[in-house]
């Protein structure tokens, strides 16, 4: 192999290997914001859990009162 082309060769590498470092920062950058994303979204699925649990527990309570749980005392 002559110098050129190991020097052409190289060029060639550090090249790619530069394309690959550009890709992997971007892809570590997307994948920051789908895993704050997932978290909004587990958040949100909680909440609507504890929403639903209190709900339930209004339901449960209103029952008991005599009183309908969707309409609430003037």
């Amino acid at each position: 192999m002559s110098c050129t082309d190991t020097t052409k060769l190289k060029g060639e590498f550090e090249a790619q290997l530069k394309d690959a470092d550009t890709k992997i920062t971007k892809v570590k950058e997307e994948l920051v914001k789908l895993n704050e994303y997932r978290t909004k979204l587990v958040g949100g699925l909680e909440t609507l859990a504890l929403l639903e649990q209190n709900k339930d527990h209004e339901h449960t309570e209103g029952e008991a009162a005599g009183t309908p749980a969707s309409v609430e005392p003037a």
